[in-house]
């Protein structure tokens, strides 16, 4: 879920989410984009960069309602 609300914005290359997943492994990220890009949530782009494909974007109501949810409730 941290890498859609990550690329929400705007398309990242690797190097750019390692960065702004904090304490990811690489060997880990490789493997959730893999598994996202096998799901249909995001694409590799020619230039080397993820990008949130239509499905992926669907999922903005959802972290939209978790982070309200979260600022009301657990902080």
């Amino acid at each position: 879920m941290h890498i859609v609300y990550t690329l929400q914005s705007s398309s990242k290359r690797f190097c750019d989410l390692e960065k702004d997943l904090e304490g990811i492994s690489t060997r880990t990220l490789t493997i959730k984009l893999k598994k996202l890009q096998a799901e249909k949530m995001l694409e590799k782009k020619y230039n080397g960069s993820y990008e949130l494909t239509d499905k992926g974007h669907g999922l903005k109501t959802v972290i939209e309602a978790m982070k309200k949810y979260g600022e009301k409730y657990l902080i």
